[in-house]
Parts: structure tokens; C-alpha cells; sequence
């Protein structure tokens, strides 16, 4: 959900069509339909004209979203843009730097504080390749995006049973930009995992682009939310 900036004048210097109020509405919908949504966001310092002040809103923008991940960067000029052609790039590389540092430095606190809530809980993991530091075993990431690393899990045929599926894992550990867990498997045939998990009729809503209908479902402890769009 990119935002860009948290100042509503450096958004409407950019010429984005929302004020820094609509995008924190709009996140907190979002989060109260879906309590365990995931957000991510861009965001681009020392844009032009940006002050203090302007970035200060940034950070408390990213403070109370508290988005899963942050792509942040510094500006540059870019040939034949509105922003190249009419606006001096008049924040230092200095300050540009010291901003970008700030923002990613309180960005890895928050994801630091959400992954250690994941603790202890249970999460889908769709498993993509062989985890880069151990042969032993599997990398996945999460519905949020967020990647997982877990033991291959004993009784199955090894790594390619698993690639391509989703499987459930109890998170022993998180860090600032991955968890680590180990797989929920109540039974292994051919290497695929059943999970069977009860879920309810919790919500309904309209998609803003499609109109289609959605159906929000919740699992009976409400830790896992399902959206269904209706006619797809």
C-alpha cells in the first residue's frame, strides 16, 4: 500500500491524489476488517522541498501503521520527470542519508516487535525453495509475505515434497526480517500435510475496484482471517 511520504504537502508536491489523513483511514479499515492484514509500503526521502517537519510526519506515520516492511529510498533526479524539470533537488545528501537511516532503523524495531508476537502461534508458510543458510531445510514465506525457515520434516522423501506447498509451522523463533519454526504436520502421505481447520462466516464486504463481493471468514480462535471473493 505505497505511501510514499507521511507529509501531506510532499504528497501533493508529488501530485498523489491522498492526503496523509485519507491513507491512515484507509489503513485503518483495512486492519479492522482484517484484524492480521499485512501492509507493506514504499516510502522516498529528501524529496524536494521536504523539511524536518515533513519527515518527522513520515516517522510517525510508520509508527502508527506499523507496516510488515518498508522499501525506502532516498530521491534522485530522473530525466524528463516533473519533479527533474521544475523542482530543485535542494535536500542534502547528508540529510537524505541521515533520514533513510533513521526510518530503517525504526522499521527493523517494528518488524523486531511484530515477528516476536508470531512466537508460539501457527502460520501458513508456502514453501518456495531450499532455505540459503542449511540444506536441511526449507524456505517459505507467509500470507504477510514474511519468510520462514523450518526442518525439513522427518518421515517425507526430502526437500522437493515439500516445494510449491503450503504447510503449517509453529514459529520457535523470530528475528528482525525472518522466522524460524517447525512444521505442524498431523499426517504425511506422499509428502503433503492435512490440516483441517474449522473456519466461520465472520464479515462481508465490497472489493473498491472490482465490486465484487467479499466473504470475510475466521477460524474459531480467531487467529486466521480468509477472504473469499464471491464469484471468482
Amino acid at each position: 500500500l505505497p505511501v510514499q511520504s507521511g507529509s501531506t504537502s510532499v504528497l501533493r508536491a508529488m501530485r498523489r491524489r491522498y492526503s496523509r489523513e485519507e491513507y491512515l483511514d484507509l489503513a485503518g479499515r483495512i486492519r479492522e476488517t482484517i484484524p492480521d492484514a499485512t501492509l507493506s509500503t514504499d516510502i522516498i526521502v529528501g524529496f524536494p522541498g521536504e523539511t524536518e517537519a515533513d519527515f518527522d510526519q513520515t516517522m510517525a506515520l510508520a509508527e502508527a501503521v506499523r507496516f510488515s516492511c518498508i522499501f525506502a529510498f532516498k530521491y534522485s533526479v530522473r530525466p524528463n520527470t516533473l519533479a527533474s524539470n521544475r523542482m530543485p533537488d535542494d535536500v542534502s545528501e547528508e540529510a537524505k542519508s541521515r533520514r533513510i537511516v533513521a526510518l530503517q532503523a525504526r522499521q527493523r524495531e517494528i518488524q523486531i516487535a511484530l515477528h516476536d508476537k508470531l512466537v508460539g502461534r501457527v502460520v501458513e508458510v508456502m514453501v518456495d525453495a531450499v532455505s540459503r543458510r542449511r540444506d536441511t531445510e526449507l524456505s517459505g514465506r507467509t500470507p504477510g509475505n514474511t519468510v520462514v525457515n523450518f526442518p525439513i520434516p522427518p518421515g517425507s522423501r526430502g526437500a522437493d515434497d515439500w516445494i510449491g506447498r503450503a504447510v503449517p509451522v509453529a514459529v520457535r523463533r523470530a528475528g528482525a526480517y525472518s522466522l524460524w519454526g517447525e512444521a505442524v504436520v498431523a499426517d504425511i502421505v506422499g509428502g503433503v500435510s492435512r490440516m483441517l481447520i474449522e473456519m466461520t462466516i465472520k464479515g462481508l464486504m465490497v472489493d473498491p475496484v472490482t465490486n465484487m463481493p467479499i466473504v470475510i471468514l475466521k477460524d474459531r480462535g480467531g487467529e486466521r482471517v480468509l477472504p473469499i471473493w464471491v464469484g471468482i
